[in-house]
């Protein structure tokens, strides 16, 4: 992990440059991280009668509707579940940032989510096979869904040291971690870090994005959040320098109990799922 004393000042104030989500999203996180009643879920979106009816638009989106449309919270979450409604609600409050390009690390429109909802949907996939879990399934769809999100800061300061990204540059063979250090004084997934506790996400949340890339650091979310990655850059949905550099951590397979089976069968699962919920995501076509 690198010294956060030598960041870039420029990220801070990118970082506070990027609009935090609704009070009511981060009071979800804090519940899904715990055992929890359909009606916690609904009382918090309740509290937001913007984001309650955005929800139950885009639940009522033709995709949605072929499953006779939904006309109420309750409806939505028993018909959809709690991870697919999550994903809803950070598509309609933080999904235009996730869903530009971006340029400086060489991800096209729609590259960034697409790769985000893959390693969610694996991390969610990977609760499967895990004995033991101190966190709920719908935790680890959430932080799959944010794991990169400090790459969405560090685009907006690189500007002449862009080339410094690109696979034929001299730096080329150090992966995109080590590179991001050497530019800027630390990584996305410290950036992300920074941003989740920024919008008051709950700590061992926040620690777990900041230590996917390290995940000897952290607490078994990261490890999981490592594996997920991996998987959704297995998939195909890997875009960018050097996305593919990345190697599956031992140590984390060790953490949480996972054999390659275990891998396999979850990484041709999420594929299934991917294919049949959402349109174009496989595809080069934006989402």
């Amino acid at each position: 992990m690198s010294n956060l004393a030598n960041m870039d000042p420029r990220i801070i104030e990118s970082i506070d440059q990027i609009q935090p989500p609704p009070v009511a999203v981060t009071k979800l996180i804090e519940i899904l991280a715990q055992e929890f009643h359909t009606e916690d879920v609904i009382h918090i979106l309740q509290t937001d009668p913007a984001l309650t009816a955005a929800v139950l638009k885009r639940c009522n989106t033709a995709f949605f509707a072929q499953r006779g449309g939904v006309s109420s919270l309750n409806q939505a979450i028993q018909l959809l579940g709690t991870s697919t409604i999550m994903n809803i609600v950070l598509e309609i409050t933080i999904g235009a940032s996730m869903n530009r390009g971006l340029a400086k690390y060489g991800i096209p429109p729609s590259g960034l989510r697409k790769h985000s909802i893959c390693a969610a949907a694996a991390a969610r996939e990977l609760t499967k096979y895990c004995s033991i879990l101190p966190f709920t399934p719908d935790t680890a769809f959430t932080a799959g869904l944010l794991h990169d999100i400090g790459k969405i800061a560090i685009n907006e300061v690189l500007a002449e040291q862009e080339a410094a990204l690109k696979d034929d540059a001299p730096e080329a063979t150090q992966s995109n971690i080590e590179r991001e250090r050497s530019l800027i004084g630390t990584d996305h997934s410290e950036v992300g870090a920074l941003i989740l506790t920024n919008w008051k996400f709950p700590p061992f949340f926040a620690a777990a994005i900041g230590e996917h890339h390290d995940p000897s650091l952290g607490n078994p979310l990261s490890h999981l959040i490592h594996i997920a990655n991996w998987c959704a850059h297995a998939i195909g949905l890997s875009f960018g320098f050097q996305s593919l550099s990345d190697e599956l951590s031992p140590e984390s397979l060790s953490v949480m109990a996972l054999s390659e089976a275990n891998i396999e069968e979850a990484i041709i699962d999420t594929y299934s799922e991917l294919n049949s919920k959402f349109k174009n995501i496989l595809t080069d076509e934006p989402l």
